[in-house]
C-alpha cells in the first residue's frame, strides 16, 4: 500500500497545474482548439472548458489575442467590465 502511495503522489506532483482559459461554445471552441494545436500547446479539455499550463497561461491569452481568436469572458472579468454607476446621480 505504501508503494502505491508513493507512485501516485509521484504522478500527482509531476502532472502541471493547470488554469481555465474559458468556457466557450462549440463554434467558439473550434477556433481556439485550433489555435492551441497549431502553436503546440498543451491542453485539457472538460466539456467546453480548455484548460491550459498555468505557467503559460499569459503568454497563451496574449498569442490569442493578438492572432484574433475569439475569448470567452471570465465571470470575475464581467463584473468588473459593467457601469456600476458610481457617480452617477439618480434622475
Amino acid at each position: 500500500i505504501c508503494v502505491a502511495l508513493i507512485v501516485m503522489l509521484f504522478f500527482w506532483v509531476k502532472e502541471p497545474e493547470m488554469r481555465p482559459l474559458g468556457a466557450y461554445d462549440t463554434e467558439e471552441l473550434i477556433p481556439v482548439l485550433d489555435y492551441l494545436d497549431q502553436q503546440k500547446i498543451n491542453y485539457k479539455l472538460d466539456g467546453n472548458t480548455v484548460s491550459v499550463e498555468s505557467s503559460e497561461y499569459n503568454s497563451i491569452k496574449l498569442g490569442m489575442v493578438r492572432s484574433g481568436v475569439n475569448q470567452a469572458t471570465e465571470a470575475g472579468d464581467d463584473i468588473l467590465l459593467q457601469d456600476m454607476g458610481f457617480g452617477v446621480s439618480q434622475r
